[in-house]
């Protein structure tokens, strides 16, 4: 008996962020409901993924690709694939070290230069080790808020430890990624086609010539 029950739509999100952040951790957390102590050195790029059922009843697989702090994992042969035909990003940082945020800035210039219609492109930034304390993380979260605010960018505080978050941002990430595909599929349907070069007078004329050629 043929199953007719709708696939979930596949999407990429790419995680970006400097190193020690949490960025595996937040993968692992949120595909297999783990974490590790253990500090692992992501080398090259790795990617995981999961079905979400988004509030809106529909659900996605939101394949995940996680690659190293390091900015010389993103550039070359590596960088393209890794964003080749992403549909949103996680910009992570860690909310006990501000120079991690300070550097989501530079993460996010690569990342519009590297994606197709970068003006449109879901982006969420993450703030991860919220179970660690910190003395100076609300004054910081204040202007993280105001960044976020005027770029017009979502906020979800996470911690992949106790788990945090770690689902909240994942399908924030995923609505907001499937809303703009179905705006980018809606705009491509609606595109004027370019007409087609053999045309019904052509067809005409080319019938029309060699009935001449044959009399």
């Amino acid at each position: 008996m043929e199953d007719n029950k709708t696939k979930p739509t596949l999407l990429k999100c790419v995680v970006l962020g400097s190193s020690n952040v949490g960025k595996t951790s937040l993968l692992t957390k949120f595909v297999h409901g783990k974490f590790s102590e253990e500090r692992r050195a992501t080398t090259g790029a790795d990617f995981a993924s999961k079905v979400l059922k988004l509030g809106d009843g529909n659900e996605v697989r939101l394949v995940i690709w996680d690659t190293a702090g390091q900015e010389r994992f993103h550039h070359g042969t590596l960088g393209a694939a890794f964003y080749r035909g992403a549909d949103g990003a996680l910009l992570v940082y860690d909310t006990t070290d501000i120079r991690t945020f300070e550097q989501i800035e530079m993460w996010r210039g690569e990342l519009l230069q590297r994606v197709e219609a970068p003006g449109d492109f879901p982006v969420v930034v993450v703030g991860n080790k919220i179970d660690l304390p910190s003395e100076t993380r609300d004054q910081e979260q204040t202007a993280v808020m105001t960044w976020c605010r005027d770029l017009g960018i979502g906020l979800v505080n996470t911690s992949a430890k106790d788990g945090t978050g770690v689902d909240a941002a994942m399908e924030a990430i995923a609505a907001l990624a499937l809303e703009n595909r179905r705006r980018r599929d809606a705009r491509a349907s609606q595109a004027p086609r370019e007409p087609s070069a053999f045309t019904l007078d052509t067809l005409d004329r080319r019938d029309s010539t060699s009935s001449s050629c044959c009399k």
